[in-house]
């Protein structure tokens, strides 16, 4: 079976593919470079969001720690300017009024206390308490004029600080908090005559082997002291208080999990995460580990101890980085990181992102760049093979045509294809009618000198036979005695 010859493009086409090709080649050239420097840029861009949100970040809680700090001094300067002034002897009546006898064991505080109504020392509301034992003069001074600097100065720092208490060394803790759900029912109502928080990390804080320098401390997160079942988060922060050498109490504030961090401290980048961990390695806050409503999570909170493997490149990260800021990447953990410390309770917080989000981001500005240059490219290509086939195509065309023309001038008869699909392009064409052209022009010219040839030596014979003819009329022949065959000839 005969096999056809391939068709060729036209030379449009041609110039058209090549030139796009050459430039879709300089652009993968140029977009793989745009590629790394629109990486590099949105890695740049990335990490001043980053540190942006860490520096909000901690601005925020130093803020919230320095106002609970300073909070926390009011209260303890008015305490001892009350106690300045020693007991009065109403103290005894007022503490019955307001600190019924309970059943079980102490005293609690009444319902006016929470509920709202006026006390001895004016109106007060939002007040819940727990008295382990029986108080002595001076301890029922200390009670009431607790109570009224725990009102006073917790009226003051609503709504940004949801709870002020101070608590003493022989398990008496009266409590601040009118806007708790549980109204303070556990202090006021349920719990029982023996209660014992001394063991608690909260108290453990505030004695002077603990914190020598009676500033204020924050604990790591734990359980809240009455939630039994383990489900409810929180950290406090402590400031102690000394009056004559002596410890007799400690202001606190709790800060539940949800409450660390809230939605509009956290509504800046997407895809980061915002880990707070203290000094000596406890986790506070992560908002995958720490979770509110979730028991269990004091098995990851000492960072030092934990077996989770995240946890423990987080460790190692912060101590490598200890006491200083950090911006930049960490191979350990496979993200960015933006790292500082909230000064006052001396915890790191650190902004996390995760190193697959930028990638992301870059591969999506190169994606919109690619779509940009693909659409340059098919323009161009359209541009360039209507520009070639203007200015070079039909030009062609119209000397293959002429060709042609001049070709059937010298052979009428020759008929050239006129197929859609040409066997050549236009040069190729042009140049094959110039050879079929030329071929004729050949054949033509060699043609012409044959009949030119032939015409020749007829003449040359008819004019030696007219010669001899000549002869013969000389020699005495006469007209008459030619024959027919030399007329013939003559003729010829």
């Amino acid at each position: 079976m005969k096999m056809l010859a391939p068709r060729k493009m036209s030379i449009s086409a041609r110039a058209a593919v090549t030139l796009s090709l050459v430039i879709g080649l300089l652009f993968l050239v140029s977009g793989m470079a745009a590629y790394f420097d629109i990486k590099r840029q949105a890695l740049a861009e990335a990490l001043i969001r980053l540190d942006g949100q860490n520096r909000q970040v901690a601005e925020l809680q130093e803020g919230r720690f320095t106002r609970l700090s300073a909070a926390h001094e009011h209260a303890k300067q008015l305490l001892l300017a009350e106690l300045a002034e020693g007991p009065s002897p109403d103290d005894a009546r007022n503490l019955d009024t307001l600190f019924p006898r309970d059943r079980r064991g102490g005293r609690r505080s009444s319902d006016l206390l929470f509920d709202g109504g006026r006390a001895p020392f004016g109106y007060v509301r939002g007040v819940g308490a727990y008295i382990g034992t029986e108080p002595d003069a001076n301890q029922r001074a200390l009670i009431l004029r607790a109570t009224r600097v725990a009102h006073a100065v917790g009226e003051g720092i609503r709504p940004d600080l949801k709870s002020l208490y101070f608590f003493t060394p022989d398990n008496t803790l009266i409590m601040f908090a009118p806007d708790r759900e549980d109204k303070l029912g556990f202090y006021r109502k349920k719990a029982p005559g023996n209660l014992d928080f001394q063991q608690e990390t909260f108290a453990k804080i505030s004695t002077a082997a603990l914190n020598p320098s009676r500033r204020t401390r924050c604990t790591p997160l734990v359980h809240i002291l009455y939630d039994t079942s383990g489900r409810t988060w929180t950290t406090g922060c402590m400031t102690p208080v000394d009056w004559n050498g002596r410890h007799i109490g400690t202001w606190g504030t709790s800060l539940l999990l949800n409450d660390l961090l809230s939605a509009d401290e956290l509504n800046g980048l997407r895809a980061t995460d915002t880990v707070l961990v203290s000094a000596e390695g406890m986790l506070i806050r992560h908002p995958r580990y720490t979770l509110q409503s979730e028991a269990g999570a004091e098995q990851l909170l000492d960072l030092k101890q934990t077996r989770d493997p995240q946890l423990q490149a987080l460790w190692q990260f912060i101590r490598s980085n200890a006491g200083k800021t950090f911006l930049g990447h960490a191979p350990r953990l496979a993200a960015h990181v933006s790292m500082r410390t909230i000064k006052t309770p001396g915890w790191y917080v650190l902004t996390i992102q995760n190193e697959d989000v930028i990638q992301a981001g870059a591969l999506r500005a190169v994606a919109r760049v690619a779509i940009t240059a693909f659409l340059c490219l098919l323009l161009q290509g359209i541009a360039i093979s209507l520009l070639i086939r203007r200015y070079v195509g039909r030009p062609l065309a119209r000397l293959t045509e002429r060709t042609r023309m001049l070709t059937r001038s010298f052979q009428p008869e020759v008929d050239f294809p006129t197929s859609a699909m040409p066997k050549f392009d236009e040069v190729e064409q042009l140049g094959h009618d110039f050879d079929d052209m030329a071929d004729k022009l050949t054949r033509a010219h060699h043609n012409l000198e044959q009949q030119v040839a032939q015409r020749t030596d007829q003449l040359h014979r008819a004019n030696a036979e007219l010669s001899r003819l000549a002869d013969c009329v000389e020699g005495g022949d006469k007209p008459g005695q030619w024959n027919a065959s030399d007329l013939l000839s003559v003729a010829v």
